[in-house]
């Protein structure tokens, strides 16, 4: 899953990476990061090809634990986005948190749940890169875009006032400065320092399809 460049081992802080990566960033080619293995863009390259049917697949990769609440995504607002794009042109996907993804979720009606890549992280990586956007708020999913320049996404609620992981101290500290755009982004890739409401997500990604196209 992991490019030869840049090896990543579990006794590694992720916010050490970050810095580490932050700090290389004006020397680094676009050759770094992670990458989805091969046998899961064949799965993914399967469903795909079942589903989209010639659409754009965006993907809205939900945060929905039980630990820290304030950080999860509004689910309203992201249902009533999926539910407005024009399905002749795109395909809607969710992939919920790993701790719900076995629950019935009858507010995702019309709208295709891929549930399988909430437990297999070849497959996740595999659809982010396959994905036209991907759409996140800040969450430990968000990292395998994050950590992949060959991903598009959007990334929103980074920081949450009172909730330590989300905090500007916290960022800071990782490497990353409140109201910027990091140096390990690319122009498919942009952080928005506000709330995942329905307005604001339509408008990022109305900005980010006219810098696709």
């Amino acid at each position: 899953l992991l490019s030869r460049r840049n090896q990543i081992t579990p006794h590694v802080p992720l916010s050490a990476i970050y810095r580490d990566l932050l700090a290389r960033a004006p020397t680094m080619d676009g050759d770094w990061g992670l990458k989805a293995p091969d046998q899961g863009f064949r799965y993914v390259d399967q469903w795909i090809s079942r589903h989209a049917m010639g659409r754009k697949l965006v993907v809205v990769t939900l945060r929905q634990y039980a630990v820290d609440v304030e950080r999860n995504s509004r689910i309203a607002d992201w249902v009533a986005f999926l539910k407005n794009l024009d399905q002749s042109l795109y395909l809607p996907v969710i992939i919920p948190d790993t701790d719900h993804a076995l629950e019935g979720q009858p507010d995702f009606s019309g709208i295709a749940v891929f549930n399988e890549a909430a437990w297999n992280i070849g497959l996740r990586t595999a659809l982010y890169e396959r994905a036209y956007i991907n759409m996140f708020v800040n969450s430990g999913p968000a990292s395998l875009c994050i950590l992949n320049p060959r991903t598009c996404y959007l990334l929103f609620k980074i920081m949450v006032p009172g909730i330590h992981l989300a905090s500007e101290q916290t960022l800071r500290e990782m490497g990353f400065e409140p109201n910027t755009q990091p140096p390990i982004v690319t122009p498919r890739q942009r952080w928005i320092w506000e709330d995942d409401q329905q307005h604001i997500i339509e408008r990022e990604f109305a900005a980010m399809v006219a810098r696709l196209e």
